[in-house]
């Protein structure tokens, strides 16, 4: 197989299909991506066992048909180190690849002299102005598709890119790392109502975010749970794409799709908690704030642990009084203190409680666009509401600690 392309034309898509593969896996192929021929262009594959993704490029000259496998990691350095608008030279030889860059090797003539100051070498050519990568090639068949099954997609519908890319992003940082229980490592895509909703919960917090289909004739109910590195990854590939995906879920597979890529991930099996009934009934409005000048209140108190090996470090608290019109922050821990007193409106009723100030923060974070905030609570609740004016779309919960 031999092919040429634009440096510039390869990158974007080949990152979007690395994204998917493991930086260390177990089996050598997982750390290879797949470039087979097919009309008109080439098809970059790329695969985790439970992700696949794949893009097709079309501005490309094929002189050569065939398909191989190379190494992920280092095709896609070598091409970002390539200067902007080089043409990049793909030609596989039995086992082996080499990726050269064109243009380096056009030089007009030869160098008057060497470094040294003496005459050139005699056996000097153009041809020593090299800039190409080669590696020994892995067996192409090996390479592991992700197994979707013959059976038709049960629910397909469009949507905007920015707007399903905005319920990964707004909920991601609620989702679990490590849990235990497996299913709060995940997110829970619900699809009712011409409405598309995302919701994650550590069992500390949850974050739940909507957005509409632009199909309101369309009746679908759907629940699935994504794993949380599709999620994540998710949330990253629809910033870089540029057209509206394809949205299919099946029993057991999700895939996002345009034209020419297409994102498909297993999905994980079990249920997702009942996330409405965890939400508190009857919470009264406590405060209206200036978001940024919340966000900054918490980042002060995130100065206490920023030893690197504090054990407290994104668990300190956060004592807040809430009483005619103004609100203060105070936290301390082993002889250390920061306080921070700022102006609230709506503020009608005093409040007092105490919260992990990284989980609020983290819901003031995930919402930059938004210029005010308002926390609902209620003294016999053990939760607060986030909302945003702004944005009704999207909500945070966050457990409180304990009453002050």
């Amino acid at each position: 197989m031999r092919f040429t392309i634009e440096k510039d034309t390869i990158i974007e898509p080949l990152s979007r299909v690395a994204s998917v593969i493991d930086s260390s896996p177990t089996i050598p192929i997982l750390a290879q991506v797949l470039i087979e021929s097919v009309d008109g262009g080439i098809r970059l594959w790329g695969s985790s066992i439970d992700l696949e993704a794949s893009e097709r490029i079309e501005d490309v000259e094929v002189s050569a048909e065939g398909k191989f496998v190379c190494s992920a990691q280092m095709l896609l350095e070598y091409c970002r180190r390539q200067p902007s608008g080089s043409r990049l030279d793909f030609n596989q030889a039995g086992t082996r690849l080499v990726v050269e860059n064109i243009d380096s090797a056009q030089v007009d003539s030869v160098p008057a002299a060497n470094a040294n100051g003496s005459a050139p070498d005699a056996q000097f050519s153009t041809e020593d102005y090299k800039n190409a990568m080669t590696e020994s090639l892995l067996d192409a068949e090996d390479f592991p598709y992700l197994n979707v099954g013959e059976e038709e997609w049960t629910v397909q519908f469009d949507m905007d890119r920015y707007a399903l890319r905005n319920i990964f992003r707004r909920t991601e940082h609620a989702m679990g790392k490590n849990e235990p229980r497996h299913y709060l490592n995940a997110t829970l895509l619900e699809i009712a109502d011409s409405c598309v909703r995302a919701v994650t919960t550590d069992g500390h917090r949850m974050a739940m975010s909507e957005s509409n289909i632009d199909a309101p004739d369309l009746e679908l109910r759907h629940r699935a749970v994504v794993p949380r590195k599709t999620a994540i990854e998710l949330s990253k590939v629809l910033s870089s794409l540029t057209s509206r995906v394809t949205v299919q879920f099946k029993s057991a597979h999700l895939r996002m799709s345009t034209p020419n890529f297409s994102f498909t991930s297993k999905l994980m099996e079990g249920a997702f908690p009942d996330w409405r009934a965890a939400v508190p009934g009857n919470l009264e409005l406590a405060f209206r704030a200036d978001r940024s000048e919340l966000a900054s209140g918490l980042n002060m108190v995130g100065i206490l642990g920023m030893a690197h090996k504090d054990p407290n470090k994104g668990k300190i608290a956060a004592n807040v009084v809430v009483s005619n019109g103004r609100l203060d922050m105070v936290a301390d821990i082993v002889q250390k203190k920061i306080e921070h007193t700022m102006n609230v409106d709506e503020n009608i009723s005093e409040h007092k409680f105490q919260v992990n100030y990284r989980y609020l923060l983290d819901a003031l974070e995930a919402m930059p666009e938004c210029e005010n905030v308002e926390l609902y609570l209620r003294a016999t609740q053990s939760a607060c509401q986030i909302k945003f004016p702004e944005e009704a779309s999207t909500t945070f919960l966050v457990m409180l600690l304990k009453d002050t």
